[in-house]
């Protein structure tokens, strides 16, 4: 659940960064946000291998970590576009990373229900992405659109810690 309230959260209001900030046409806001999918794709791809090289754990908790620091990298110097399209590929990067490993320990923990289990996990997963998205709705209209960007990038770095914690205790299987 926190990482879709911080990570969907996050990305939602790339669009709106990037037409306020860069003042950029829809095309080019497309264009730019293309960089989240196309790093999905790419941390899919060797988010397997890098769990059976250094475990599950490490790597959930590298990806939040890439997409806290990508956060907080879009609120020190996302005015600078170079700077904002890398952030927003390493929010893909990160997201894509943890998640298909979360996902892929749902489908383990629960091998008589994967169905079950995978259903929990989008529910909880874009349920907290739409809370995430409105309460940074409420932070834009409050202290303004980077400082969502420093709340959501301090929040998955405790989400971070948090993970590094629990998942200490228990354990996450490495294999994919």
């Amino acid at each position: 659940m926190l990482e879709g309230l911080f990570i969907i959260g996050s990305f939602s209001y790339g669009g709106a960064y990037l037409a306020a900030v860069h003042q950029l046409n829809t095309l080019s806001i497309g264009l730019v946000m293309t960089g989240f999918g196309a790093m999905t794709v790419v941390g899919g791809r060797v988010s397997g291998k890098l769990v059976r090289r250094f475990g599950a754990r490490r790597i959930v908790v590298l990806g939040l970590a890439i997409t806290a620091m990508a956060d907080l990298l879009i609120w020190l110097m996302g005015s600078h576009i170079l700077i904002f399209s890398l952030a927003i590929a390493l929010i893909g990067l990160g997201f894509i990373t943890a998640h298909s490993t979360l996902v892929t320990r749902a489908s383990e923990f629960a091998k008589k229900a994967t169905g079950t289990a995978m259903s929990l996990v989008a529910f909880s997963f874009m349920g907290s992405g739409g809370i995430g998205t409105a309460l940074g709705g409420l932070i834009i209209r409050t202290h303004g659109l980077p400082a969502l960007y420093l709340c959501y990038g301090l929040a998955l770095s405790a989400t971070v810690l948090v993970s590094a914690v629990i998942l200490g205790r228990y354990p996450l299987t490495s294999t994919r």
